[in-house]
């Protein structure tokens, strides 16, 4: 076998001649390597080609991507389970990413095997059968039957069967998100996602009524006796009208609603700028409401007390004007109330040395909601559910207190409006400048 070079081509010579695999093993590296006199100059000079642009998701995962059923990722969790996804499942297009889904939370209502739990239920409380109310002690008049159970509703007498309140089984919570590279190039990014969350609620409202409410749990009250010769008048006997709790029967499951729309961008090889808007609204969130509240004025208007106001010590007497008699307070759990948040928020980040960043975060955001307190009026709650606070709160918000809560939301969208056309303004001139370059 000799070695010969003949116009820096190196060949390798068998008694029969070159051997084929010889031939195309030599075809490939002329193609590569430059033309030498000898190993050494050959090595020296070789140099693999580095283009000025690489993608490696375009010039290579989009080729493996073009089969969208094959599969792209194995998982397997803590359990074992292995799950399989295809690219079709991850990549629509090579500077895209979309992910989307949706989630189904069954979240059963609790039952109480021995029938001891109850709650209170308005459409079962019937007027005819409640008790009077003496209007100058705030008692139940003499004779009256107690303890009070109108209105109370166990497992037998639900309308929901085993449940004392309404069973809520499609909870349908979809999901989508998406990253997207506009300029291929890897130096900005555009995110944006949406998604619906369902969470149970406690039922310590539930289980606490059992310990609560009539007629399992009764405090028995005597007034105007003698305690010298008890035989010697007729006492009042369990009189004082009792309160009541439980879970109001049309809660729905507590959900969140999340969105975000992102823009980042690599200003240098070690600086990173993003701006972005953040937001969620809570619907059915969980709340204490007194759905025995008298209406404001009430009193005045039954001649309770004429001449007002009521005190302290003198708050037994609104029995008389309860809209359910022979209760005092009903403290329900109701899944009825709301909040937002907006949000604008930016953020620089920097990579000084090492591995050691340096990040400046900047949020302007707005909350609203109408659970600023533990307890809300339920009457109020039901004619106001536009404004942000409830409740006394709401009651005593003025004209000027509610043209300042418009005007800081009118405020709040002028910011968020502002900086972000400054941010589609900036995001048009890079990408002009791209095209530019690119030309």
């Amino acid at each position: 076998m000799g070695r010969a070079v003949t116009e820096g081509h190196s060949t390798t010579r068998l008694a029969g001649g070159l051997a084929p695999a010889v031939v195309g093993y030599r075809a490939m590296t002329d193609t590569l390597l430059p033309r030498g006199e000898s190993y050494a100059d050959v090595y020296a000079r070789f140099r693999w080609p580095i283009p000025t642009a690489y993608n490696i998701a375009v010039d290579v995962c989009d080729r493996h991507a073009s089969d969208r059923s094959r599969v792209a990722l194995v998982y397997e969790d803590d359990a074992g389970r292995v799950s399989e996804h295809t690219f079709a499942e991850f990549r629509a297009r090579s500077n895209l990413t979309l992910s989307y889904g949706f989630r189904w939370s069954l979240f059963r209502q609790p039952t109480d095997g021995h029938g001891h739990a109850n709650t209170f239920d308005p459409e079962a409380f019937n007027p005819a059968e409640a008790p009077a109310i003496d209007i100058s002690t705030g008692l139940m008049v003499p004779g009256s039957s107690t303890p009070v159970v109108n209105g109370l509703v166990n497992r037998k007498t639900s309308r929901f069967g085993n449940s004392l309140y309404r069973q809520n089984n499609w909870n349908i919570a979809p999901r989508i998100g998406l990253a997207w590279d506009p300029f291929h190039q890897g130096t900005t990014a555009i995110r944006a996602g949406y998604g619906i969350f369902f969470d149970n609620t406690s039922k310590s409202a539930q289980e606490t009524a059992i310990f609560y409410n009539a007629p399992l749990v009764r405090n028995v009250n005597i007034n105007n006796t003698n305690l010298g010769d008890p035989g010697s008048v007729v006492s009042d006997t369990d009189l004082i009208p009792g309160g009541a709790g439980g879970v109001g029967l049309y809660s729905m499951i507590p959900y969140a609603e999340q969105w975000s729309l992102d823009v980042q961008q690599r200003i240098s090889s070690s600086t990173l700028i993003g701006i972005g808007y953040y937001g969620n609204r809570n619907v059915h969130l969980p709340g204490g409401m007194d759905i025995n509240q008298p209406h404001p004025g009430d009193y005045l208007a039954a001649g309770v007390l004429p001449n007002g106001p009521i005190f302290q010590n003198s708050t037994q007497l609104l029995n008389y004007v309860r809209p359910y008699p022979g209760f005092s307070s009903i403290n329900l759990q109701e899944n009825r109330f709301r909040a937002n948040y907006n949000s604008l928020q930016v953020q620089l980040q920097t990579h000084i040395r090492n591995d050691s960043f340096v990040t400046v975060n900047y949020t302007f955001s707005h909350a609203l909601d109408n659970l600023s307190s533990t307890f809300s009026d339920g009457n109020d709650l039901r004619q106001r559910t536009g404004l942000p606070l409830l409740g006394v709160v709401t009651l005593l918000m003025t004209d000027v207190d509610r043209q300042r809560e418009r005007a800081s939301l009118f405020r709040f969208a002028g910011a968020s409006g502002g900086l972000v056309v400054l941010s589609v303004a900036g995001l048009v001139a890079l990408f002009v400048m791209n095209r530019y370059a690119g030309a």
